[in-house]
């Protein structure tokens, strides 16, 4: 079994993921990405703790100042810490003034979100966009079950999946997701559920062409 990292976004082997206790029973990050990630982790931690004994021996009060390039403004460190603690070079207000100018450029904006496309695909079902399309392209561009394009779903279709192992079966709108979830959720039997349409929608099931 291949496992699609989420960092370098390779497909590797399923023996260079660490085991874990999640459902997948590996990590999503292989194991040289892994120690990569540490490894900096551990230099920007060691960094942030001899800046600030080096602040506390220096006794300033410009020793807690960061300068902004952007807005040419001597602003306090925090206002360049991100929220996992990296120090920026700009400070937060010219970081998000810029990001929404980025967000303004459809090039910028597609690629934000292909990336996060890649990623949700990835992390949830260990599948490629290629992979996607290549699934797509067999059911003919639509709904496994009922054909409904993705068009006509107002929406990208689902993945489903098998909610115990993670496998992956097929894609199928957001209707038929729904309905094969509660089946498979509440033990529901085919059968008992036609026999009961047969029952009351006669009009509607008698020129289905369906054997159960």
């Amino acid at each position: 079994m291949n496992i699609i990292c989420k960092v370098c976004e390779k497909e590797k082997d399923s023996l260079e993921f660490e085991e874990t206790k999640s459902k997948f029973g590996r990590d999503r990050i292989c194991v040289d990405c892994r120690v990569r990630c540490r490894k900096r982790d551990y230099d920007h931690k060691r960094k942030l703790e001899l800046a600030a004994r080096e602040s506390s021996w220096n006794g300033s009060p410009e020793s807690n100042k960061k300068f902004c390039p952007k807005c040419n403004k001597l602003k306090d460190v925090s206002f360049f810490t991100s929220l996992l603690g990296n120090i920026k070079d700009y400070c937060g207000d010219c970081r998000t003034k810029r990001e929404k100018e980025q967000n303004l450029i459809p090039e910028v904006l597609k690629k934000k979100k292909d990336a996060g496309r890649r990623r949700y695909l990835a992390k949830n079902y260990n599948i490629t966009p290629e992979k996607y399309q290549d699934m797509l392209r067999m059911q003919n561009g639509g709904c496994f079950l009922c054909g409904k394009t993705e068009e006509k779903n107002r929406k990208l279709l689902a993945v489903d999946h098998d909610h115990e192992t993670g496998e992956v079966r097929d894609l199928l709108c957001g209707t038929c997701n729904l309905l094969i979830g509660i089946i498979e959720k509440n033990d529901l039997r085919p059968k008992k559920l036609f026999n009961y349409l047969e029952k009351h929608r006669s009009h509607v099931i008698k020129n289905w062409d369906i054997e159960v």
